[in-house]
């Protein structure tokens, strides 16, 4: 029977290798992940600053955009990025900077679970949570200081995507957050 059918004995044949193979690799899926897709933000409005975000599913809310040079948005699930670009009155050195912004007198209930500065750059970064709620969310804080200025980056997220946001740190951290990078 099946000699005289031999479309159905290929179709067939495929059909098995499509059930069995995902099988024997051991996931559901064939074709790889796809890439994550990063959004430049560009500011020119008081201090310009560019950053390459990762924005697939988030909204800006200019709503909660009530200064200039500030950007909110948001994702379902109560996920929120905040970059905001502020002026220096002070012209101190990155590690005084850093030094001052994990003061723990300034910031009670904070908890900083690591921190890194790249003095060289200009840079730091804090990741942690806020002890009321530790069960529900984590923060990441990111600063890139200039001459008279600074951008800071806040990020906001569910404990349950922590997976997601920690891995995005060295990407974030790279850059410069100038526009004539």
């Amino acid at each position: 029977m099946f000699l005289l059918q031999p479309k159905r004995v290929l179709q067939f044949s495929l059909l098995c290798i499509g059930i069995m193979l995902p099988a024997l690799s051991g996931s559901r899926e064939i074709s790889a992940p796809k890439p994550e897709k990063w959004k430049q933000v560009k500011n020119i409005e008081q201090v310009e600053y560019c950053l390459l975000l990762p924005l697939t599913g988030f909204w800006e809310d200019y709503k909660k955009n009530d200064e200039k040079a500030k950007h909110v948005f948001i994702k379902k699930g109560n996920t929120m990025l905040t970059v905001s670009g502020l002026l220096r009155s002070e012209n101190k050195s990155a590690t005084e900077y850093y030094n001052e912004y994990f003061d723990e007198e300034r910031n009670p209930g904070k908890a900083i679970e690591q921190k890194k500065l790249n003095a060289a750059g200009n840079k730091f970064y804090c990741y942690g949570y806020w002890s009321n709620s530790y069960y529900k969310a984590r923060f990441i804080e990111m600063i890139w200081l200039r001459k008279d200025d600074l951008v800071k980056l806040e990020i906001y997220f569910p404990v349950k995507d922590t997976s997601a946001w920690y891995p995005r740190i060295n990407r974030l951290f790279k850059q410069e957050a100038n526009c004539s990078q």
